[in-house]
Formats: structure tokens, C-alpha cells, sequence
């Protein structure tokens, strides 16, 4: 049998969990990223409803000029 000391495993521990922080760390970045991201787009959103609603409420001060 291939039997596996308490050092031998402690090491491939210990590697395995080296490997993990490295993935969790890019995992990280790249939901940093994604949040610069959304934010930029809320924020463009909420700009859209700033001019949808200066129009719409200029078009009804305009009309009721010419009633």
C-alpha cells in the first residue's frame, strides 16, 4: 500500500490552500471590476430618468402654452 505521511499531507495542504488564495484573489479583482462596472451603470441610468423626466415636464409646460 502507498501510504501517505502526516508531513507529505500537511505540504499538499498547504500547497492546496497557496493555490486557493491565488484563485480567490483573482476571483476578487474580477468582481471588483464587474462592481466599477455596474456602478458606472447605475449611474448612467439614473442620468436617463433626470433627462426623461426634464423633457417630459418641458413638453407639458410647452403644450400648456398653447392651450
Amino acid at each position: 500500500m502507498n501510504r501517505v505521511t502526516t508531513k507529505e499531507l500537511l505540504s499538499k495542504l498547504e500547497k492546496h490552500e497557496a493555490e486557493c488564495t491565488i484563485h480567490l484573489q483573482n476571483i476578487k479583482e474580477k468582481l471588483d471590476d464587474g462592481k466599477e462596472k455596474f456602478d458606472f451603470l447605475q449611474k448612467s441610468i439614473w442620468g436617463l430618468y433626470g433627462i426623461i423626466i426634464t423633457i417630459a415636464a418641458g413638453a407639458a409646460f410647452t403644450m400648456a402654452q398653447f392651450i
